[in-house]
């Protein structure tokens, strides 16, 4: 089997995101997606849709600037703001992101819907983590976090890490001591979600703005995939994520104790599950004392993890969204 992309199928969600049935619609209170802003805004415009807002977020990580999700290195080695170097062409952005940050307008929605915010994170923590660290009593009202990110089972930029958490791996740890219930779609399932052939096919089958748009990302990607992989798949790590919200019987969940490793050389962003006692912590390195107790931790479960999925479900449940008329 061949590898996978993961890096354009984020840009599946914005397309989808539009097409949430009504009922639906009023759970989603925030949500933040993995995309530079004027991406954004030309997909939003291409869908049609008047709904989402725009807000700028934080490009910088807690301490370092690891390469994030704002900046792509093209295949020439330019780096650009606009993924879609792979040819795609959207119309030119004439709306602007509004003048309120992320961090700004996640503090302002939760304090206004105290208990009832599930925020779902599809890209690097680093917004969400700067909320919990300027507004220490912000946790107890946020209601869940949906999160796209980490592994138990190796990484996709590192042998150890996810992307998502390796960019920031701070502000993950940030947001896994924080209290709030989390669930984590990791690279357990969302590398055995598969886009195929097949579902571009139907997409551009439909011809409604939403499928052509979705259609026109995902040609492009499998285009490239199958440049350099031998098989023609992309895994739908984000969709996945929105998709597990809207039905949750899509993953199946078991309670994990996750850390984040910050400090290791080689481990940066790793996400560390213990499924049960005890919960052992290596003395500090730096150091220099062998003979320290290790450190054991209460082992107390801090989210959800997903270790099981339905693909054939996951795709009934986003196709059709993306297909349907208007």
């Amino acid at each position: 089997m061949g590898k996978y992309s993961a890096s354009v199928e984020d840009r599946l969600i914005l397309p989808a995101r539009v097409r949430l049935t009504p009922e639906r619609e009023r759970d989603y209170r925030s949500s933040g997606l993995s995309v530079p802003a004027p991406v954004a805004i030309r997909l939003l415009i291409d869908t049609g849709s008047k709904r989402t807002t725009v807000v700028p977020g934080i490009i910088r990580g807690l301490r370092a600037d690891l390469g994030g999700s704002a900046r792509v290195v093209t295949p020439g080695g330019a780096v650009t703001t606009d993924l879609f170097w792979i040819g795609l062409e959207f119309p030119e952005a004439k709306i602007k992101p509004v003048a309120e940050t992320a961090s700004e307008l996640i503090r302002r929605i939760v304090r206004a819907n105290p208990g009832e915010i599930t925020i779902a994170a599809v890209g690097p923590l680093t917004n969400i983590a700067t909320v919990l660290k300027s507004d220490p009593g912000i946790a107890k009202l946020i209601k869940s976090f949906a999160l796209m990110g980490g592994s138990l089972s190796g990484g996709n930029i590192t042998p150890s890490a996810e992307f998502n958490f390796y960019v920031d791996p701070e502000a993950a740890r940030v947001v896994f001591d924080s209290g709030v219930p989390i669930v984590m779609v990791g690279l357990d399932v969302t590398h055995k979600v598969l886009l195929r052939e097949s579902h571009v096919s139907t997409l551009e089958a439909a011809q409604n703005p939403v499928s052509q748009a979705a259609a026109k990302i995902m040609r492009a990607t499998l285009g490239r995939v199958a440049k350099t992989n031998d098989e023609t798949v992309v895994a739908m790590h984000d969709p996945l994520t929105i998709a597990s919200l809207i039905d949750p019987s899509v993953i199946t969940l078991r309670d994990y104790y996750v850390q984040i490793e910050t400090s290791g050389e080689l481990t940066a962003g790793q996400s560390v599950g213990y499924s049960h006692a005890p919960v052992r912590r290596s003395p500090p390195l730096d150091t220099g004392d062998a003979t320290g107790a290790i450190p054991v931790e209460e082992f107390k479960p801090n989210c959800k993890v997903a270790v099981g999925v339905d693909p054939e479900k996951f795709f009934n449940l986003l196709i059709p969204r993306l297909t349907a008329s208007a």
